[in-house]
């Protein structure tokens, strides 16, 4: 393999390769969920590309993550369903208006570099998930996913996105 981050993966029929990733994020270093989506053990240039660049681009990426999440939880998530009660509603639904309080609230929990199929016309892409701790804790498993194409963020909603 062209990229020593891959050399621990296992390839997985009809999943492709799936690992571990050792990362940074925001000076914590985590291992998340690591997995290049390929049909044919073969990993694409692309996808190498892809990863390579994410990786040159990923300390400016986080603080982009971290805005884009106030905006989406502020503008789109919050209080969109929940209880009724005030105090209730208020445990569910924290104040988050800054880096700092976005880092509280969510965990990076995996990466996804999708089948180069998906990539065709876009450009490169990786898909990135967190768990987050606001609303039900029963829905922890929707998450945030984050599609990046071409390290932009080009889309934020439930983690299924990111899938």
């Amino acid at each position: 393999m062209k990229n020593k981050d891959f050399e621990n993966l296992q390839y997985n029929d009809g999943l492709g390769y799936c690992g571990e990733l050792a990362i940074a994020f925001f000076d914590e270093q985590l291992n998340v969920y690591f997995s290049i989506e390929t049909e044919d053990k073969q990993i694409a240039d692309i996808q190498y590309e892809s990863y390579e660049k994410f990786k040159e681009n990923w300390n400016e990426l986080q603080k982009a993550i971290a805005e884009r999440v106030i905006k989406y939880y502020n503008e789109e998530e919050r209080f969109t369903y929940g209880p009724d009660d005030q105090e209730e509603k208020m445990i569910w639904w924290p104040e988050i208006n800054t880096v700092d309080e976005v880092k509280e609230k969510i965990e990076f929990d995996g990466i996804i570099i999708p089948n180069p199929f998906i990539m065709e016309g876009k450009g490169r892409c990786i898909n990135l998930t967190f768990n987050k701790r606001w609303g039900d804790p029963d829905f922890d498993e929707d998450g945030l996913g984050i599609k990046l194409v071409n390290e932009e963020i080009v889309e934020i909603g439930y983690k299924d996105i990111a899938l």
